[in-house]
């Protein structure tokens, strides 16, 4: 978000700064220059605006720069308002000038504030028709569809905005993200990482690596990084219920620890049959995988007991699942010694084959698989499925208009655009006030009318 609002000001023409010190609009674009405070922009911008000497472009530009101070002091209604304005203005004024997309990119981040993810997208969806060049937009556009549970579709664009700029921490933590909903849990912590080295300061990216340490089972380290998050952004209840969930399962793991019998890595055991299938409830019970299946692992046992040579031998489920079994065999079964409740597969020089079992929580209930199958299916770019198991969640629940959203989302990003329409609209009848499928079929109506989808990783786009 701040990368967004400083590209705006990067195009200022410096003949913008040759005014008087005293002149309202000199005032204006030196306070949106580094340095400056967001109540200083909200100043000297709004005065400039109340002075009535501005006009076109001129104009836009103190309305953006208002605008960008009320983003960074986070409020968010009030930058939609001038940003809004500054678009008309800039439109008006000149609908050529380089300064519109970066206006319109801007606005697209006020909306991710606003968790409006699919308006945002719209709006970055416009600055891509504007300047096909305009790389910094695949950043915003990898956040939407991450908030959109898009998540094959935003890492395609987390992977171009790491590319641009790779010292931006936020192109680690959208590629993160993406990894995450993905359930690449341990491709999601080096991104993480990434962010963290360069923006300490960020709590979201300690919330993220924290809850991907969960999600495979390194509790430990869970629960040093959300509280780490937690003393940057005291109250936060979405991390403090994430980290009273990384408390309990550390300590049910330790109890388990504590009762289990010790590994002895030195007698020559073999490996344990394939015939038996071992339960992952540990590591489902703290990240819900929202599939049925089983994955076959095969790994070398190394002579300090450690996992080597680590594969798939078969799987009945998707990627996630895959990285799911073998977080599980890694977190849970480990051949190490210290973790006594991590049952030794194998000694030294044996190959293991073993699978590991998931299944989805039946408490859930029976019409609610399907739709966790649709977002997650949509999630990891396997659309068909996500359509089909979406067809199937609408046939259980016909009133239901999240699966009409979701089924829209998977339809958009495979370019069926008319197909998303309906079934926003048809979403839209079922609840007329439902903002986010308001904001999906108004994008699907725009990209209709430019007749140029956009690529998102997908090849039916």
């Amino acid at each position: 978000m701040l990368k967004a609002a400083a590209l705006v000001f990067a195009l200022l023409p410096l003949a913008a700064f040759a005014a008087p010190i005293g002149d309202p609009q000199s005032q204006c674009n030196l306070a949106v220059g580094v340095g400056f405070t967001a109540q200083q922009k909200i100043a000297a911008c709004g005065t400039a605006i109340k002075a009535g000497q501005l006009e076109g472009m001129a104009l836009a530009r103190a309305f953006a720069g208002r605008g960008s101070g009320r983003l960074f002091a986070g409020q968010a209604a009030l930058a939609l308002r001038d940003l809004d304005d500054a678009v008309a203005q800039a439109r008006a004024a000149d609908p050529q000038s380089a300064f519109l997309p970066a206006i319109i990119d801007e606005r697209g981040y006020v909306y991710l504030q606003l968790a409006r993810p699919a308006r945002a997208l719209r709006d970055f969806e416009a600055v891509l028709r504007l300047t096909p060049g305009f790389a910094e937009v695949y950043l915003g556009r990898a956040e939407a569809l991450n908030q959109l549970h898009l998540a094959a579709a935003a890492l395609a664009d987390a992977e171009r905005a790491v590319a641009a700029s790779p010292g931006l921490a936020d192109g680690y933590m959208a590629r993160g993200e993406a990894h995450y909903v993905m359930g690449a849990f341990t491709k999601a912590i080096p991104d993480f990482d990434m962010a963290i080295q360069i923006d300490p300061t960020r709590y979201e990216f300690w919330a993220g690596r924290g809850q991907s340490y969960t999600a495979t089972a390194r509790f430990a380290l869970a629960i040093h990084d959300l509280e780490q998050a937690l003393r940057l952004k005291p109250g936060d209840t979405e991390v403090r219920t994430a980290l009273d969930l990384a408390k309990s399962a550390e300590a049910e793991r330790a109890a388990r620890i504590a009762t289990a019998p010790p590994v002895d890595l030195t007698a020559d055991a073999p490996s344990r049959p394939i015939s038996q299938t071992h339960d992952c409830t540990l590591l489902d019970k703290v990240h819900a995988i929202y599939e049925t299946g089983t994955v076959q692992i095969v790994y070398d046992v190394a002579p300090d007991g450690t996992m080597a040579d680590v594969l798939i031998a078969h799987s009945s489920g998707s990627p996630g699942l895959d990285q799911s079994g073998v977080d599980c065999v890694s977190q849970l079964w480990r051949n190490l010694p210290e973790v006594k409740g991590g049952a030794a597969m194998a000694s030294p020089g044996h190959r293991v084959d073993i699978a590991f079992s998931f299944d989805v929580d039946a408490s859930e209930g029976p019409a609610k698989a399907p739709d966790y199958q649709c977002q997650q299916a949509a999630a990891r770019g396997r659309y068909d499925d996500a359509v089909a198991a979406c067809t199937q969640a609408i046939a259980l629940d016909p009133r239901s208009a999240d699966y009409l959203e979701h089924r829209g989302l998977a339809w958009y990003v495979r370019g069926q655009l008319q197909s998303a329409l309906a079934d926003f609209e048809a979403a839209l009848r079922l609840e007329p006030t439902r903002t986010g499928a308001a904001d999906a079929r108004d994008l699907a109506k725009e990209m209709i009318a430019a007749a140029a989808p956009r690529s998102h990783g997908d090849p039916g786009i």
